[in-house]
């Protein structure tokens, strides 16, 4: 019975709920849709907003439904760039924009690389020499690197200076320095002609010395005179005179003033007498030596000699003969 009324009802119930609830189109029956997860890190100094929302705590990652479209904009720090995008970017717009988009079908990690800016260094020279150091040509640096300069100039030449961006080179003016890359730049090393001076022949002055000094005779009689001689030679490249000066037991006595030409010598002749007995000592141009007066004799001043000799002779026989008269005078003489 319950059966029957069963199947009565409800092909009745679904009739009228036909009736009564209006039509659905099926296709405007929604169902949950899931959220994906975009997981984004970063190589080098920047960052990354997705939908204008700073991202931190790198690597972020942050749920978003379904197929939404994401604006990702990836800013690098001062001196670097932004390089591309990496990882999962089969749904990213441009991999290659800072600026772009990527669709969340799925979950995704992505990668915002960035680079240090790179500059040219260019660098040249003009005749007379070259850049050794770091070469000539163009180079690249990172960004703030030191760059060793050295310029090396021919023979015959000089360095001069640096020209051309000079803003950051640590002395424009040294032939070895250093180059700060904050930018391109484009120097050039400098050199000058060095001109061939012929250096001057120094003609050293007289220079005046002395030697051989001589006295003759070193012996002699009161009054009698004595050569004092020296040798004053002349070793300079000049020629030049001398006052040569006679010293006789420390006092000067006499002085000649000679000419000598340069690599030559002069003797220098001087002639002294003295009255009293005695030894006496000279000096001349620091050369020493000595003469001496002798005594003077009863029978005159030149010795006996002949005359002398006579003279005793005749005053011994007057003697002889005084004696034999006294002795034959004397009482009980022969």
């Amino acid at each position: 019975m319950k059966s029957k009324l069963i199947s009565v009802i409800l092909p009745l119930a679904v009739v009228l709920g036909m009736v009564l609830v209006p039509a659905v189109p099926l296709a405007n029956v929604a169902l949950a849709n899931p959220d994906y997860n975009l997981t984004v890190d970063i190589t080098g100094n920047g960052n990354v907003t997705a939908n204008g929302t700073l991202l931190t705590g790198y690597p972020n990652t942050t749920s978003y439904p379904d197929n939404e479209v994401v604006t990702i904009n990836a800013t690098a720090d001062a001196n670097y760039h932004f390089v591309d995008w990496t990882g999962d970017t089969g749904t990213i717009d441009d991999p290659n924009a800072a600026n772009t988009t990527i669709n969340m079908t799925g979950n995704y990690s992505i990668v915002a690389n960035f680079a240090i800016d790179t500059y040219n260094l260019t660098t040249n020279s003009t005749d007379g020499g070259n850049v050794t150091v770091p070469g000539e040509g163009t180079y690249s640096y990172d960004y703030g690197t030191v760059v060793n300069l050295v310029a090396t100039p021919d023979d015959g030449y000089y360095f001069v200076n640096w020209t051309g961006n000079t803003g950051t080179i640590a002395d424009p003016n040294a032939a070895t320095t250093t180059i700060t890359m904050n930018d391109n730049y484009s120097i050039t090393a400098n050199f000058g002609w060095l001109p061939v001076v012929e250096k001057k022949k120094v003609v050293e002055p007289a220079a005046f010395s002395a030697s051989y000094l001589h006295v003759s005779p070193p012996q002699v009689s009161p009054n009698q005179a004595v050569e004092v001689s020296v040798n004053v030679a002349n070793s300079g490249g000049q020629s030049g005179s001398r006052a040569v000066i006679l010293y006789v037991n420390g006092k000067a006595e006499q002085s000649q003033t000679v000419s000598v030409a340069p690599g030559s010598s002069q003797n220098v002749v001087f002639t002294v007498t003295r009255a009293t007995p005695g030894t006496y000592n000279v000096l001349v141009e620091g050369q020493s030596g000595q003469f001496a007066v002798r005594s003077t004799s009863v029978f005159g001043g030149g010795g006996l000699g002949t005359g002398g000799i006579i003279a005793i002779i005749v005053v011994l026989l007057a003697l002889i003969v005084g004696i034999i008269f006294v002795m034959r005078g004397a009482p009980g003489g022969a």
